[in-house]
């Protein structure tokens, strides 16, 4: 009963707190949860819209700084395009004028060696002619026959000597135009040289093949001024590949001799048109130990094994007279010189009882080498095969 009157005394003593309508209003509006949910919603599309106009603002400067960007490197690409296009151009027209220049150089060249080529075997048919015509004069002036010439006791030593001279002459001066002849071809040959090869010496390396073993030797050209019409005939072969799978024979002692023949026997000689167009011959490159000459007039080449400059020089014994050109020198690979000469000595007999005694050349290609290597690769190789 306290209690209740306490409570009772305790309601009694509140204080009456009495609203308006709009204030009331306003109390039910916060007491409502779904209007503080809507509240919360416009504000956030208040914000949103804020941030879209913003956003969009922004992207649209972004847009107008890419699009400005791409003009920028659309410019400098089309730029540099056309920089580049019109190089190439350029440089492919001055390489057709190139072109045209050499052309026209090679067609000259041409054109002055078939008729320096044609002017030679003239003058060569007029020499051998009066050869001809100032040994029948010799044999009848000398021997005294009968016909419109006088007896040998009847021609005084003076006519004699008249006609001798007349004919020494003439010989004298197709000798000289033929020897200007040869020289313009040797010119020809030399400028060729150059421009197809580059500069002189070349070094040409062999593959081998000795009784089943590989062996390598390395030759190197004779300087460019002294003996071009050889070494152009023989770099042009090396580059077709004309001596690639023939043989060197093995049935002279004192050359290896190298055939355009397969190992299976078939000849390749029609592979090689072109001859030499006189035997080509300097003092400065002779025919000493281990040097390369050709054959007359080629394609057929062989390796000296001993010293023949004497056989095969200017005063040598061969059919035509003339002697062989000598257009290299061997400068790496004794071994193999040795095994070569060995191998043609140990097979002397066979080779005269008529069996063909060779070994195989696998490859010929043209290396590089400088010449400080040159002289590095000759120290190691001082002594000659024969005195290994």
């Amino acid at each position: 009963m306290g209690l209740f009157k306490r409570a009772t005394s305790s309601s009694n003593t509140c204080v009456d707190i009495s609203y308006g309508a709009d204030e009331l209003e306003e109390l039910r509006y916060e007491r409502n949860p779904y209007n503080h949910y809507a509240n919360g919603c416009m504000k956030s599309t208040k914000s949103s819209k804020g941030n879209l106009r913003s956003t969009s603002s922004s992207s649209i400067s972004g847009d107008r700084t890419l699009q400005r960007t791409k003009t920028s490197r659309f410019s400098i690409k089309s730029i540099l395009q056309y920089i580049i296009t019109g190089v190439l151009a350029t440089q492919c027209f001055r390489s057709f004028r190139e072109v045209q220049r050499v052309t026209q150089e090679l067609n000259q060249l041409q054109e002055d060696y078939e008729y320096t080529h044609q002017n030679l075997v003239h003058l060569e048919e007029e020499l051998d002619s009066a050869h001809e015509d100032f040994h029948r004069l010799q044999m009848k002036v000398l021997a005294g026959q009968s016909g419109d010439y006088y007896h040998h006791s009847e021609i005084g030593e003076e006519e004699r000597k008249e006609v001798a001279m007349g004919i020494i002459q003439k010989h004298d001066h197709q000798a000289n135009r033929i020897d200007q002849l040869q020289k313009s071809i040797q010119k020809n040959y030399e400028m060729e040289l150059e421009r197809r090869f580059g500069p002189g010496p070349y070094y040409i390396e062999f593959q081998i093949n000795i009784d089943g073993k590989r062996k390598f030797l390395t030759i190197e050209t004779a300087p460019n001024s002294v003996m071009p019409h050889s070494v152009y005939y023989f770099m042009d072969m090396v580059d077709r590949k004309v001596w690639d799978s023939t043989v060197l024979m093995h049935d002279r002692e004192h050359i290896i001799a190298a055939v355009l023949q397969s190992p299976d026997g078939e000849s390749k000689i029609d592979t090689v048109q072109e001859r030499l167009a006189f035997p080509e011959y300097s003092h400065e490159f002779e025919h000493d130990e281990f040097t390369v000459g050709f054959s007359g007039h080629g394609p057929n080449f062989y390796f000296n094994v001993q010293d023949n400059s004497e056989v095969h020089g200017p005063v040598g014994v061969n059919p035509n007279g003339d002697p062989d050109p000598c257009f290299a020198k061997a400068i790496i690979g004794a071994e193999t010189m040795k095994l070569l000469k060995q191998k043609s000595i140990e097979t002397e007999k066979e080779s005269k009882e008529g069996n063909l005694v060779f070994s195989q050349i696998e490859k010929v290609v043209r290396i590089n080498l400088s010449a400080n290597r040159v002289k590095e690769l000759g120290r190691k190789e001082k002594k000659s095969p024969s005195e290994k």
